[in-house]
């Protein structure tokens, strides 16, 4: 009788990970690197946010049918809340962060002629926005922008709601934390996740 020893034939390795081919306009791609945070949203999982990372960039363009330049990476997210490889997901990258900035709501600029307003008053008589005063904007992360220069802490600003029609009053405030990102998806409802430790479908 000879002495055994335990072999290892083959080792199964749990998909642990999810991985979403995202499309990048070329306006963005140099701003994408390897290693950056995201958050995903998925579809199927209302509510809830998943962070992320980015684990590939791929800096093959291609052309689509508008005759846009676009470019592709990966976003690699932990595997829960039973989520499965094909389900629709949005991808936001944070490209750089911020820490006690003046910010007021995006819904409270206005553009024209390539310069940037924003309103401190209202005349509730006539209805009118008043005191438009040019600000300069930095950082945003999709709610909120930065504001370089044009306003200081506690001043007032007003905007309309244009779904509902009333008139909001913001104080410009310090001291929250800022993200700068963009949103990223992969055609019509967001990248879909792909399962397995590479990234591939299963």
């Amino acid at each position: 009788m000879y002495p055994s020893e335990e072999t290892v034939i083959m080792s199964v390795i749990p998909n642990e990970t999810l991985s979403i081919e995202i499309t990048i306009d070329e306006l963005d791609f140099l701003d994408v690197h390897v290693g950056q945070e995201a958050i995903v949203t998925i579809d199927a999982v209302p509510g809830k946010s998943y962070e992320g990372t980015v684990t590939s960039v791929n800096s093959a363009a291609s052309v689509n049918t508008g005759g846009q330049t676009k470019f592709s990476a990966t976003v690699t997210i932990e595997k829960k809340d039973n989520l499965l490889a094909g389900m629709n997901a949005s991808t936001m990258i944070i490209v750089g962060s911020k820490e006690n900035v003046l910010a007021i709501p995006i819904k409270a600029l206005s553009e024209e002629d390539g310069k940037t307003y924003v309103y401190t008053g209202y005349d509730e008589k006539k209805g009118e926005l008043l005191n438009r005063t040019e600000v300069t904007t930095g950082a945003s992360d999709g709610e909120y922008a930065e504001i370089v220069s044009g306003l200081s802490e506690n001043d007032t600003v007003k905007y309309e709601y244009y779904d509902t029609i009333d008139i909001d009053t913001m104080s410009a405030g310090s001291g929250a934390g800022l993200f700068d990102s963009f949103g990223l998806s992969g055609g019509p409802g967001g990248g879909r996740p792909s399962g397995g430790p590479s990234g591939g479908r299963p």
